[in-house]
C-alpha cells in the first residue's frame, strides 16, 4: 500500500510543479489541496502546513507568493521520502 500511495504523492508534487510553470494560481490551489491532503494521510503536518498556504493563496489569486519557494521548500522536506 505504501508504494502506491508513494507514486500518489509524486504524482501531487509533479501536478503542483506543472502549475508553477504555467503559474495558473487557481490550478495551484487544487494541487496544493490534494498534496495537502495526502501529506496529512501521512501524518506529515508541516508539509501538509505548507500545501496549505499554497492551497489558500492560489485560491485567492495572490500572486505576491513566492509559490517556487513554497514549493522548494515542500520538495527539500520530502526528499528522504521520494
Amino acid at each position: 500500500m505504501l508504494p502506491t500511495f508513494l507514486t500518489t504523492l509524486q504524482s501531487h508534487i509533479l501536478d503542483l510543479e506543472n502549475s508553477l510553470d504555467a503559474f495558473e494560481t487557481l490550478s495551484l490551489a487544487k494541487a496544493g489541496h490534494k498534496l495537502k491532503g495526502a501529506l496529512l494521510n501521512l501524518g506529515l503536518d508541516d508539509s501538509a502546513a505548507i500545501a496549505k498556504r499554497i492551497e489558500l493563496e492560489g485560491a485567492a489569486d495572490n500572486q505576491a507568493v513566492d509559490y517556487a519557494e513554497l514549493v522548494g521548500q515542500l520538495k527539500e522536506q520530502l526528499k528522504e521520502i521520494l
